[in-house]
């Protein structure tokens, strides 16, 4: 079984929990899988495995399907599988955002995947008060082009140039090569 890495706050179990999760579902969201069965596989209890499965859906990767415990991935469980570097889910090929006024949909799903990844990783880094500040209002600059019907390329490229500056003069060079792909 492919073992993910799950950011800091996460404990071992539910560390283990998610990846036979993504191994379970075969990280396509129409299939169901019993928590407590699949907590029993790995050697959880009942209450661990509910835990568990507590903690990734309180991040928006798995939600209920039935009363009994049955649970399915979402999206955007299989976009932070892919971030955390847990393997092909088919998306993970960064493509440039593009020269157009408007952003691509392909150019979309790579923003989605790149601000995934930092969001994940965001504790990890280790950055201080203000660059973490700065960041945290990119990111959120980047969520609001995503929302309007009408994203512009122009506003995410700066946003990313800017998160690049930001982690470049922080020392932090092993996370911008999906950032440079996007802005390529």
């Amino acid at each position: 079984m492919e073992k993910i890495k799950l950011p800091g706050h996460f404990d071992e179990q539910t560390s283990r929990f998610f990846s036979a999760f993504l191994k379970e579902t075969g990280r396509d969201p129409a299939s169901q899988i019993s928590m407590y069965d699949m907590g029993e596989r790995i050697g959880l209890n009942r209450n661990e495995a509910s835990r568990a499965a507590e903690n990734i859906m309180a991040e928006g990767w798995a939600e209920v399907r039935t009363l009994s415990g049955g649970i399915g991935i979402t999206q955007k469980g299989i976009d932070a599988a892919a971030a955390l570097g847990g393997g092909n889910t088919g998306r993970e090929v960064i493509s440039g955002l593009g020269t157009g006024a408007l952003l691509e949909v392909g150019a979309r799903q790579s923003v989605e995947i790149v601000v995934a990844g930092l969001r994940l990783q965001i504790e990890s880094i280790g950055l201080g008060f203000e660059t973490l500040a700065e960041l945290v209002a990119d990111l959120r600059t980047i969520d609001a082009q995503l929302a309007s019907p009408r994203p512009k390329t122009a506003i995410l490229r700066a946003c990313f140039k800017s998160i690049l500056g930001l982690l470049s003069s922080a020392g932090i060079t092993g996370k911008l090569e999906p950032i440079k792909q996007l802005l390529a």
